[in-house]
């Protein structure tokens, strides 16, 4: 059977040459090599068609399933980062042969996205998986075919924005998906307009799942960063952090937000310091008070004050009872849903609608004709009246993609022609490793499509405005890329990994990434940025004062970060009571090209004089090196490579004595150790209890229970018991004893031990 591998219908006569159903060629045609050929066959099933897209780790082809003979989308994992396609055009391998585990890891995450998603299959908004496999040295996901367009596609297609009837109705559709799919703990972590379909029956639904995990694993491991400026909420930023619904629940308001307004929120990691985002009504955008106060907060920056659930998020826009709406006619643009000529026409062959269009023209020519004759003659009538033509409104176009040259001129031409004073200001820029889009636009602060004629157009936009003559004049400021020069603020936040990808820095290269075995920070943390203009510090790419600053990017760029040899334990012993000489443990690196890879230096090394154990303990009872507290509990899972707040043992500095010392000397040496400390000390004893010697000290913890040991960082109170000094009873005189039979007295003030007893078998005088 042959297809049309554009729309995959069976073409059943072989004279054809082109597709009756959508009109295009059926001479297969030449594309990039990065894609598989049309016609190829995966599993002696799945008949792939033409690309859909790509994107950075995947192409989406339009397939045909032989077994259940209906249209299918093929997704193959395909990162061109690290990946290539073989010679024979149909396999998929690293670029490099150490890059191969990179693709391999990336490989297992793209079939768990299959897995995730098959899971929902229950839920009507979640696009169907059928299938998923490996093949070609890569890995494939069979889904089902959507006609229909992106919530991106109808924004374009609608003037750029929507009412907030309209937006709500969207986003409770996309809180009802949500509110399932979190019960099954999972988070989709990539919701943007183009991520929303409609299909051509009005059916939302939720697409990609590439950056979805499961809610238990992203707070067991590092995932990859995922996200998409605006969208994105601050904890996506991080590696570390962890994320659940209130992630997904960011993006949903900053997609409402979108809508609303017809401009995406500002990137969450420039809300940090200084919160500038602008409420709907502020924009005079109409909206209810409770609606905005419920978008409002889930755009927090801080994921702890957002709403934390969607069933909360549908209680501000009063959506408890909400159902959702499967019908073209409110979602979709008017001509996408119309059954009318013009869709029937639209479905027509090439061949047929030029002819058409042919006979449509000719029509209207000669209707034309005729109303311009009569209206010619009609005028010639008038008493004196002339005609004037109204010029056109003047829209600003969408200067994104064009260099910042082309986009000039064009103003130029515009202020020529009607007298303006507009200034194009490219002066801003944001980093681009692609040296392709060096010196184009990627954003404009007056938005495509405004009318410059019109003054409620004009109103609309700070930046422009009608001076007295009702010229137009201000500042349109437009963003560039630069492959060459960024600024602090980009790299904000960053460790030196994600710094290095950013830059496309090759981490095995030791002249431009560099780590340094020493203390000052967690592991990837930035020690400095060596330029060809000088070094900056890590404090100074901190400072807020310096975020308008740029950096030189060339081949000199150096990143120099902390790659101290950090330990790691899946399960923690019990420590207490061993002496802190005999604990060591297996040092850890991480690998270069692999962020969550750990790999054994090969050498095993003792705790002591570690950041892990605090030595600012002192004992009665207990030796030197002695751990007398654990403060996590057997079994834990402990890595220092991401900070440790507090030590993990608490060792005896010194052991201290009290025989043979004073009360006060007992009390003075304590509270000269514990200078700073929580701890009180008191005497306890009869009169003069000062300077009568010590029988014992007693610790009590702020729990009044005794213990072994005191340290920083807690309250105790010490008692030290004293008691007077027994005096010795005098000899008799009556009856002199020989001097070599005397019994010698005690030497008790000279710490003398030797101290007969009744039982050493000698007896007093």
């Amino acid at each position: 059977m042959k297809f049309c591998y554009h729309c995959m219908q069976q073409i059943r006569s072989s004279r054809l040459r082109v597709c009756p159903n959508c009109g295009k060629k059926l001479d297969i045609q030449q594309i990039p090599v990065s894609f598989l050929s049309p016609g190829t066959i995966l599993q002696d099933r799945f008949i792939l068609g033409y690309p859909l897209g790509s994107g950075g780790f995947g192409n989406t082809y339009i397939g045909w399933d032989r077994l259940l003979l209906r249209k299918v989308a093929v997704k193959e994992f395909y990162p061109r980062q690290f990946s290539s396609r073989a010679a024979d055009g149909i396999m998929v391998e690293a670029t490099e042969k150490y890059l191969q585990a990179r693709h391999d890891k990336g490989l297992l995450h793209f079939l768990d996205e299959a897995r995730n998603v098959a899971s929902l299959y229950d839920i009507r908004g979640v696009v169907a998986i059928s299938n998923f496999f490996k093949e070609n040295g890569t890995g494939y996901i069979v889904m089902e075919y959507l006609d229909g367009m992106s919530v991106k596609d109808i924004l374009n297609k609608s003037g750029n924005k929507k009412d907030y009837k309209w937006c709500r109705r969207v986003v409770l559709t996309l809180l009802d998906i949500l509110r399932d799919i979190h019960k099954r703990g999972i988070v989709h972590r990539d919701i943007a307009p183009d991520n929303i379909f409609v299909t051509n029956q009005g059916v939302i639904k939720l697409i990609d799942f590439g950056a979805a995990k499961y809610e238990t694993a992203l707070t067991a491991e590092r995932s990859e960063i995922v996200l998409k400026g605006g969208y994105a909420p601050i904890e996506q930023y991080s590696r570390a952090a962890v994320q659940g619904p209130y992630t997904d629940l960011y993006a949903a308001a900053a997609l409402f937000y979108r809508m609303l307004t017809g401009q995406k929120p500002i990137p969450a990691t420039e809300r940090i310091q200084q919160d500038a985002l602008i409420p709907p009504s502020k924009m005079g955008i109409e909206i209810p008070g409770k609606a905005e106060m419920g978008m409002m907060v889930c755009l927090n920056v801080r994921p702890e004050h957002r709403l934390q659930s969607a069933d909360e998020f549908m209680e501000a826009l009063d959506g408890r009872d909400f159902i959702p709406v499967y019908e073209p006619k409110w979602i979709l643009p008017k001509e996408e849903y119309s059954s009318g000529l013009f869709r029937k026409i639209s479905r027509l062959p090439a061949a047929a609608k030029v002819g058409i269009c042919f006979a449509s023209i000719c029509l209207i020519f000669g209707i034309v004709s005729g109303i311009s004759k009569t209206g010619y003659q009609s005028m010639q009538r008038a008493e004196g009246k002339s005609s004037t033509i109204e010029d056109g409104a003047v829209r600003l176009p969408d200067y994104t993609g064009m260099s910042a040259e082309e986009a000039e001129d064009h103003i130029h031409k515009l202020n020529r022609q009607n007298g303006w004073n507009i200034t194009l200001d490219t002066s801003r820029h944001i980093f681009d490793t692609d040296e392709k889009n060096n010196g184009t636009i990627c954003s404009q602060s007056v938005k495509s499509s405004i009318d410059l004629t019109s003054k409620a157009d004009l109103d609309s936009t700070e930046d422009l405005k009608q001076n007295t003559d009702g010229k137009v004049e201000g500042i349109i400021q437009c963003t560039v890329y630069s492959s060459e020069k960024l600024y602090y603020s980009e790299i904000k936040g960053l460790n030196a990994f994600a710094l290095a990808e950013k830059l496309g820095i090759d981490k095995n290269d030791g002249t431009r990434y560099l780590g340094v075995q020493e203390d000052g920070g967690s592991y990837y943390d930035i020690k400095e940025i060596q330029t060809k203009d000088g070094s900056i510090s890590a404090q100074e790419l901190k400072d807020e004062a310096n975020a308008g600053k740029e950096i030189s990017c060339d081949e000199k760029l150096c990143i120099i970060y902390y790659a101290p040899d950090f330990f790691y334990w899946e399960s923690l012993g019990s420590y207490v009571g061993k002496n802190i000489k005999d604990i060591k443990c297996a040092a850890y690196q991480y690998d270069l090209n692999d962020e969550t890879k750990r790999k054994k230096t090969g050498r095993r090394v003792s705790l002591a004089g570690t950041s892990l154990v605090n030595e600012n303990c002192y004992s009665f009872e207990k030796k030197k090196g002695t751990i007398v507290e654990q403060t996590r509990k057997k079994g834990e899972k402990l890595d220092t490579s991401e900070g440790v707040e507090e030590a993990l043992l608490y060792v005896v500095r010194k052991r201290l004595t009290y025989e043979g010392k004073t009360g006060s000397q007992v009390k003075k040496e304590i509270e000269d150790k514990t200078k700073g400390w929580d701890v009180t000390v008191n005497i306890e004893g009869k009169t003069g209890q000062e300077s009568q010697y010590v029988i014992g000290v007693n610790i009590y913890d702020k729990k009044k229970k005794t213990v072994n040991y005191f340290r920083k960082g807690k309250k105790y109170s010490i008692t030290i018991t004293t008691e007077p000094i027994p005096m010795a009873a005098p000899a008799p005189t009556q009856t002199p004893v020989p001097a070599a039979t005397q019994t010698p007295i005690p030497d008790v003030l000279s710490g003398n031990d030797d101290v007969p007893s009744e039982s050493d078998g000698r007896e007093a005088n």
